[in-house]
């Protein structure tokens, strides 16, 4: 390396005192942790053992750092990072079995470990960095009070987990305390008239009201078919004003920002997604969705999609089926029988059902799931209610229909035509390709 540039001071006050080492904390801050943070951190987890605690114990004896692979010019030239190997002695003790009393000693590598250079920086990928100190709250747990509510006037509160090491933790609203917050009582919500001022107040408040998949593909046609069925149309008239009112549902909803804009693309993982971030509050989704709300630990409720005017919408089915082969020799279709009533069983399908988080189709099966799960009502009563998409003596003319009603669907979403004028062409379209 050349040697730094001489400096010379123009100033006409002589310096009164020499300037220190300012970089003098970082640098014995990271020589602390190299020789005795480390120690410390190893010794809170010292000795590792089986879950049991009986049969093995592993305990850190030691630590040590090689040298660079690279010095500092070479890494910054090469965008590698200047790090050294991490090696630990560990000493394991078998306590059960045939080698009960062994002891080995082995030296492990953990990794390659960031160095800090003479200068008080890191090389990253050939980068040179700093690591700035940060004034940070003493571990406890932090409780504040916000503004007012905009709309009910109470005080908002808010909780903060500082742990000595680790992530912090902040309490915030979930979905249903949205409604609470919003003031909304979801059972209230009986009609498409009672959902839309929910929606309207949700929005007061600066949240979304509510999500959707209104992507191009089947998985649009499946999540609008409940909202198209609810206002009394029928696919075999894409155009009436059932379905044009059901168009200018969803539409409207966009067009007020009470649904986002990236319901025009959402798939039902991404709109789902989109519920999980704790900013909307409501999501259109089957139970499949059921096991990850509440892994999430969000304060969550579930209400049937509402008719048009009154009542619950019908969904639209869906499942797996079994196929069962034709056989030459008629007698093989006993063993097929036995086959096929182990699989719809009531137990089989219960279990079956609980793993794929579906609703089983008898209602033997179905009590049998409220019994365990009462959550589950609300689509127990769905399935009583849906409607299979190829209903209506359909049959296969349904995914002609379906595309075109996608089609209808995205252009109202999207403002490039009206409902009205996008169930006409759709309508069109779909007599044509059913011909």
């Amino acid at each position: 390396m050349s040697a730094a540039p001489a400096r010379h001071s123009y100033g006409k006050i002589p310096e009164m005192l020499e300037v220190g080492n300012l970089i003098e904390t970082q640098l014995n801050s990271f020589r602390w942790f190299v020789e005795r943070g480390l120690r410390e951190l190893f010794d809170e987890i010292n000795p590792i053992t089986d879950y049991t605690g009986k049969n093995y114990e592993l305990r850190f004896l030691d630590y040590s750092f090689g040298e660079p692979k690279f010095d500092q010019e070479e890494c910054r030239n090469r965008d590698m990072t200047f790090a050294a190997p991490l090696r630990i002695m560990t000493r394991l003790h078998i306590k059960t079995g045939e080698s009960a009393g062994e002891i080995k000693e082995s030296e492990v590598y953990l990794g390659d470990f960031p160095m800090m250079t003479g200068e008080g920086t890191f090389l990253v990928n050939g980068t040179e960095r700093v690591v700035v100190s940060q004034l940070v709250r003493s571990p406890g747990v932090y409780f504040t009070a916000g503004a007012e509510h905009p709309i009910t006037g109470r005080p908002l509160y808010a909780v903060k987990f500082i742990p000595n090491r680790g992530a912090w933790l902040e309490i915030e609203t979930s979905n249903k305390d949205i409604l609470t917050a919003a003031g909304v009582d979801p059972s209230s919500i009986t009609s498409w008239a009672t959902l839309t001022a929910a929606l309207a107040k949700v929005k007061a408040i600066g949240d979304t009201g509510i999500t959707f998949s209104g992507i191009n593909t089947e998985e649009g046609s499946f999540q609008f078919l409940p909202w198209f069925w609810g206002s009394g149309a029928n696919l075999k008239k894409l155009d009436s004003a059932d379905a044009i009112s059901a168009f200018s549902l969803l539409a409207g909803w966009v067009k007020s920002g009470y649904a986002p804009n990236s319901v025009i693309q959402n798939t039902q993982t991404t709109s789902w997604q989109e519920f999980l971030a704790k900013k909307t509050a409501f999501s259109e989704n089957g139970t499949w969705q059921l096991a990850g709300v509440k892994a999430s630990g969000m304060n969550y409720g579930i209400i049937s999609i509402p008719g048009k005017n009154s009542g619950s919408a019908p969904a639209p089915t869906g499942g797996e089926f079994l196929t069962i082969p034709v056989q030459k020799n008629t007698a093989r279709y006993k063993v097929t029988e036995k086959i096929v009533s182990c699989l719809i069983g009531t137990d089989n399908s219960v279990a079956t059902d609980n793993t794929l988080s579906y609703i089983a189709p008898t209602a033997a099966a179905q009590a049998k799931q409220v019994a365990g799960n009462d959550s589950l009502v609300p689509w127990v009563k769905a399935v009583k209610d849906a409607k299979g998409r190829t209903s209506d003596n359909l049959g296969t003319k349904y995914p002609k229909i379906s595309q075109q009603m996608w089609t209808a669907l995205q252009a109202s979403l999207t403002g490039s035509q009206t409902p009205a004028a996008a169930a006409a062409a759709a309508q069109t379209a779909a007599a044509a390709a059913t011909q």
